[in-house]
Parts: structure tokens; C-alpha cells; sequence
């Protein structure tokens, strides 16, 4: 892609990128001897987790930087 290209989509200085990734997470409290005191180990909620990066087009590193990280629950239960 040429520079005049990346100004046109991102503007004059920087570009902004995001990356969506869906997740299911399970928390779990055990205690010392293994056994769990808190939650439920076959019970997972989804969510998904949105990345964002951006980087300097001027700038001739071509390292992308992590600008912001969020989650959001889908209110999605599963049992394993």
C-alpha cells in the first residue's frame, strides 16, 4: 500500500487498528487441598475481548502499540 493510500483510509499521522476475539472464561476458588470452595469448574460465561493499536505512518518503526484493551460479557452461559 503506498503512504498516500494510508493517509487517504487513516489520516495525516496515525493509524488505528482494532482486533475482536471471543473468549470463554470460567473462574474457579480452590482451596489449599484442591478443592473448590467458589464457582462452578463446568460453568464458562463468553466474552469477548476488543484490542486496539495504532501506530505513527510518519514514523519509520513500523511497530503497531496497544492503545486500548475492553471486555464485554455476551450473557452467554455454557456447561462443559
Amino acid at each position: 500500500m503506498n503512504e498516500e493510500l494510508l493517509k487517504e483510509m487513516f489520516g495525516e499521522y496515525n493509524a488505528e487498528i482494532f482486533k475482536d476475539k471471543e473468549n470463554q472464561e470460567g473462574i474457579v476458588l480452590k482451596n489449599e487441598k484442591g478443592e473448590v470452595i467458589e464457582g462452578d469448574p463446568e460453568k464458562t460465561k463468553v466474552t469477548t475481548d476488543v484490542w486496539s493499536f495504532e501506530r505513527d505512518l510518519k514514523d519509520k518503526d513500523l511497530t503497531w502499540y496497544l492503545t486500548e484493551l475492553s471486555s464485554e460479557e455476551t450473557g452467554q452461559e455454557t456447561k462443559h
